[in-house]
């Protein structure tokens, strides 16, 4: 598993501000990396090899460079639906290119 970019809070039993503060000292992945890149997409093609998905939901896509999605749904090769969160039309359908199915 990978930690991409959650700004909010996980729930939890623990207190708002412990919940948060474990969160926000995360650090985040450099998704324009090569080398981050190629581990990622390398990971999600052995996952998918190994338990045989059919497919994957990714919370938190917005967080992270469309130009990543496309590759790692391309790499995964099944379907892929995607969590964006935004609220407006335009703003869902840059995603259209990027993974099968995007939602809000």
């Amino acid at each position: 598993f990978f930690f991409l970019r959650n700004r909010r809070p996980p729930r939890s039993t623990q207190s708002r501000s412990s919940a948060a503060s474990d969160v926000y000292k995360r650090q985040d992945l450099n998704h324009e990396n090569q080398f981050v890149i190629k581990t990622l997409i390398d990971w999600v093609k052995n996952y998918v090899a190994k338990y045989k998905f059919d497919g994957i939901r990714l919370d938190t896509v917005r967080y992270v460079p469309k130009s990543f999605w496309k590759q790692f749904s391309d790499a995964a090769g099944v379907f892929t639906i995607g969590e964006v969160l935004d609220g407006k039309y335009e703003y869902l359908a840059g995603y259209q290119d990027c993974l099968l199915y995007t939602s809000d």
